[in-house]
């Protein structure tokens, strides 16, 4: 029996048609010559971002196109007349760091968004970007272009180079970088010999030499400095920006509030999972009471321009920033604001209803009440009144953060907090991520059912009769990545520096899992698999009321159940996580090979999407084996509950705002996104299973020839 993946929309086989519009297939071929070619232009638009546009084609257009006299190309010329008033008397110049946690830099990256959205079709979607990249911020552009390329339609299943390949800066510390412009310093002409790559090659560990990091920072830096963890919490960003209107541009289609809730609670659950691996106790919650930050950071990172992160030394109060008062510092009194957002949204969750801007009364605890209630914690423009309850998570990053307030609003230094891409490596974000969960936990406790009984969780007639997962081992592998981004180039030179960092991360051995699953009837049916901890720290057996949280999901399927016994085999290769990125170059030689006919553009489809690294799969474990627990559970899969359609084909990856992540009615964290309400309950319910596993961790890749 195969197990079915519904596909939200049309049936794709093992290549995609040239033009997708709603799903790209796990094997997405781009073939049509049209795409071909705006791949390769997106591809030279990333191309040295730092530095002017590479290629004369482009800098023509550049020259040629102005926006600002072309306002009948775009469905919304009000947009274009807001951002070319932002571009001759407040536009961050070129060269200045940029963060989306800035108010000023915020206004203009939005606007330049709008700008390249509301264009009327490709072509004048591309002028405009050509204009902006030579004209613009090179990191507001590359972010409001990024978010454009996911969000507009005619340009869905075109590929972004990864981040930390555009800026190296914000995933490598400096030693690495140095060493990258060192090599180009002396190059002339000749690389190192080498049997396996024309070019430098610059070995990094996590750790850094130059510092004594604490306990807890050394021994997570493998998971929290991870280059693809790091790049999908980018990535989640641009796709579901804080500061984007939902209705105007379809993210409620996707259930933005409970994707908010449920992307926080798989960091925690992972963060968790990797700290129970390396014997690590829990951390506090950022709360009102909180008013020292233990843990110190030292980001070891270095922009562009020669300017350090900041750093923050241990035990910092979080009310340092109360005597800061410039005319360019949004962030005046931080700490009070937060304390005051605090309180009006625990109010609100005590009275179990917020108001509008207008005054008027909406229950937290209706329909939809999760949606209100995730807007209003998150600050969207559909809080219900964003000037009241704010945007809580900008003034909690600039506290953290502890970063320098600017001598004006064009020389921002922002600290790791103030990047997507950076946040996870300082061990304070983590107290909000905490917060985060828990407070979504706090609402959903206080609904009309706070808990699940047996008939919320029982499907009638279907037994879980058991299962076997393959042994678990987890390893770091060498990997590369291409840092010819962090040098800079003359226009005479055609061909790029090769130079590369060769870093050890973590994977898994791919595994396969069987579940025997018995029917009394034929059904279609929704297989979700969890994995979490088993003990505490101090290797006590979690309850499970007190444990859920620490779980997170791995795989998710439709699968049709025939009458009696059925046997369900998945890979570790079928999971919901995405693949490695394709490199820049590998990516742009691919594509001049399928334009000029000599081989086939095929890649994996989840680089066009955003998720969990599949190697991350698994938490790190211990050599002798850490117990965790698998847990299965099977639900009916009703159609008219769900937006798409079942399909016998590989996992697919859907367009933002088409709700194609929508299987059932269900919470999106089901079962564990409330507690059961006596712990009998699970000895009732026939269709799940918690079933003990080891996850055992081997230092090479050559001790992975162990028994089975």
């Amino acid at each position: 029996m195969k197990a079915i993946l519904f596909l939200a929309g049309f049936c794709a086989l093992a290549l995609a048609v040239p033009t997708p519009t709603k799903v790209i297939p796990k094997k997405y071929q781009i073939s049509d010559s049209v795409q071909l070619e705006r791949q390769l232009n997106i591809l030279r638009l990333y191309r040295y971002v730092t530095q002017p546009i590479f290629y004369k084609e482009l800098a023509d257009i550049a020259t040629n196109y102005n926006p600002e006299t072309q306002t009948t190309l775009y469905t919304k010329p009000e947009y274009v007349t807001e951002f070319m008033y932002y571009y001759h008397y407040t536009i961050l110049p070129k060269e200045r760091l940029f963060s989306v946690f800035d108010y000023q830099h915020l206004k203009q990256a939005i606007a330049l968004f709008k700008m390249l959205y509301y264009a009327k079709d490709y072509d004048t979607f591309f002028k405009t970007a050509v204009w902006a990249r030579e004209n613009v911020n090179e990191y507001m552009w590359t972010y409001s272009f990024t978010v454009a390329l996911v969000h507009r339609t005619d340009t869905f299943g075109l590929i972004t180079p990864p981040l930390y390949e555009i800026f190296p800066y914000y995933f490598f510390n400096s030693e690495i970088i140095y060493k990258a412009q060192y090599y180009k310093q002396i190059y002339h002409g000749e690389y190192p010999k080498s049997s396996d790559y024309t070019g430098y090659t610059i070995n990094s560990n996590f750790t850094d030499l130059y510092l004594n990091k604490d306990k807890e920072q050394f021994m997570l830096s493998y998971f929290t400095e991870d280059i693809d963890l790091n790049y999908m919490n980018y990535y989640r960003h641009i796709f579901y920006p804080f500061w984007m209107d939902g209705k105007e541009f379809g993210l409620d289609n996707d259930q933005r509030g409970q994707l908010y809730y449920g992307y926080y609670q798989l960091l925690w659950a992972k963060y968790y999972s990797e700290r129970l691996s390396q014997r690590l106790p829990e951390i506090p919650m950022l709360n009102p009471t909180l008013t020292t930050l233990e843990p110190g950071y030292y980001p070891s990172l270095e922009y562009p321009n020669g300017m350090q992160f900041p750093s923050r030394p241990p035990y910092t109060s979080l009310t340092w920033d109360t005597s800061y008062n410039t005319p360019y510092y949004n962030f005046t009194n931080s700490y009070v604001n937060v304390l005051d957002y605090f309180r009006r949204m625990r109010d609100a969750l005590s009275l179990g209803y917020v108001y509008t801007e207008t005054g008027t009364k909406i229950s937290l605890f209706e329909d939809k009440g999760i949606e209100i209630f995730a807007n209003l914690v998150e600050g969207n423009p559909n809080s219900p009144d964003v000037s009241y309850y704010g945007i809580l998570e900008m003034y909690v990053r600039n506290i953290l953060g502890y970063g320098i307030t600017p001598v004006d609003k064009d020389h921002l230094i922002p600290s790791a907090v103030l990047h997507y891409e950076t946040a996870l490596r300082d061990p304070a974000y983590w107290y909000f991520v905490k917060w985060v969960v828990y407070f979504f936990q706090e609402y959903k406790l206080r609904q009309p059912q706070p808990f699940y009984s047996v008939k919320d969780l029982q499907f009638e007639g279907v037994k879980v009769l058991g299962m076997q997962v393959e042994r678990l081992v987890t390893y770091f592998e060498i990997d590369y990545t291409d840092l010819s981004n962090a040098v800079f180039y003359d226009k005479r030179e055609t061909d790029p520096f090769l130079v590369r960092v060769r870093q050890p991360r973590l994977t898994h051995k791919p595994f396969t899992y069987t579940i025997d699953v018995e029917s009394d009837k034929v059904a279609e049916s929704i297989v979700r698999v969890y994995i979490g901890p088993k003990y505490d720290y101090y290797g006590r057996k979690i309850d499970f009321n007190e444990n859920r949280l620490n779980f997170y999901i791995i795989d998710k399927f439709i699968f049709s159940l025939q009458t009696g016994k059925n046997t369900i085999t998945r890979s570790s290769k079928l999971a919901l996580g995405v693949s490695d990125r394709t490199s820049y170059w590998q990516l742009y030689k691919r594509v001049m090979g399928a334009i000029k006919g000599t081989e086939p553009l095929v890649i994996d489809g989840s680089e066009t999407y955003w998720g969990l690294p599949n190697r991350l799969l698994l938490p790190h474990g211990t050599t002798g084996g850490m117990p965790y627990q698998f847990f299965v559970i099977v639900t009916p899969f009703v159609k008219g509950d769900s937006v798409a359609v079942k399909q016998t084909d590989e996992r697919v990856y859907p367009r933002v705002g088409t709700g194609f992540y929508i299987y059932d009615k269900r919470s999106l964290g089901f079962p564990f996104d409330l507690p059961v309400k006596d712990s009998y309950v699970w000895t009732k319910v026939t269709n799940k299973i918690f079933y003990d596993v080891k996850i055992y961790h081997k230092d090479t890749e050559e001790l992975l020839n162990v028994s089975t």
